[in-house]
């Protein structure tokens, strides 16, 4: 190891380098091609970047550094990831936080009151979101899970969620709107029956309220919402094409096993094999001929845990 003195190929200032002695490698990282570099700023510059900016904040206003290829791929500028969330949430124009319990609700409660309109997760009426709305009767829910409760992500995030709460309570007081928080901290998972509860609340509350104002709903026109959210549950099977409701709105691709399995083996060799001599393999069957002796005609030594998989595809597919 042994140290030289070299040109800058961008400044052309002398600067030292670390070189093997046997070898004369240079080991320096400002290294692009077979050009040296005195520091990453001449690098950059040699390679027409420009240097980082000065933007501003869109959330809080504040004035930060931002590098170049960043401004490329994000023209929004935010000083933190807070500001980030803070801007994208209050200006988003789709899309909502909802869990799987609010949108359980959501379809629910449109089906049982058809003629009642109702806003979930808008910040239209108190500038800031309320999980269900109702304006006609001036009634709010907010459904509190876990997090509004126990610190999951530290005491500093809980303070935070609940001076929101507060602050949302003290909104609906002064526009006289009858607040309703809901705890669901002990719906540990999402499933129908465990849903159901909460319904009943939100039912009973509203009915409450519906007969102490003396409301007739049947008087009242169908609410038709701007878009339909129904239509987001519904999806067409990959294997067969059929449509089918997928109301948590997961990664569901089958409307049922049968499909996702015949799926799955027709990505097999075996499957390929079974195309191509379906009628072979048909006649064998009616011949009384086992899997292993079909396997030889299809060409296999041994057919080995193969037969398990022929079998699964010929009880799927029925030779159809």
């Amino acid at each position: 190891m042994k140290t030289v003195q070299i040109n800058c190929c961008y400044c052309n200032n002398l600067y030292e380098v670390t070189t093997d002695k046997k070898s004369g490698y240079i080991y320096r990282f400002n290294k692009f091609g077979s050009k040296y570099y005195c520091s990453k700023e001449c690098r950059y510059q040699s390679r027409g970047f420009e240097e980082p900016q000065m933007v501003t904040c869109l959330n809080c206003n504040k004035e930060f550094k931002k590098h170049w290829n960043q401004i490329k791929k994000q023209p929004n500028h935010f000083c933190t990831k807070s500001c980030a969330a803070t801007y994208n949430n209050t200006h988003k124009a789709k899309g909502t936080r909802k869990s799987k319990l609010e949108h359980f609700l959501e379809n629910k409660l449109k089906e049982l009151y058809p003629t009642l309109e109702f806003h979930f997760t808008r910040k239209d009426t108190i500038n800031s979101e309320l999980d269900i709305y109702i304006p006609l009767l001036n009634l709010a829910f907010e459904l509190n899970g876990i997090f509004h409760y126990e610190p999951i992500y530290g005491e500093e995030k809980l303070n935070q969620i609940q001076n929101n709460d507060d602050r949302k309570f003290q909104a609906c007081l002064e526009k006289k709107i009858e607040l309703c928080i809901i705890d669901t901290s002990r719906l540990g998972y999402f499933k129908e029956s465990n849903a159901l509860p909460y319904l009943k609340i939100v039912q009973d509350i509203i009915d409450r309220k519906i007969k102490t104002l003396q409301i007739d709903l049947n008087s009242l026109p169908v609410v038709v919402y701007e878009t339909n959210t129904h239509l987001d549950f519904i999806k067409n099977c990959l294997e067969c094409g059929k449509e089918f409701e997928n109301l948590l709105k997961t990664k569901k691709k089958f409307c049922c096993e049968k499909c996702r399995q015949y799926n799955v083996l027709k990505r097999s060799k075996i499957y390929k094999l079974f195309e191509q001599n379906k009628f072979l393999i048909k006649e064998s069957i009616k011949q009384n001929k086992s899997m292993n002796e079909i396997g030889k005609l299809l060409g296999y030594k041994n057919f080995g845990g193969n037969h398990y998989i022929l079998k699964r595809i010929i009880d799927i597919d029925n030779f159809n």
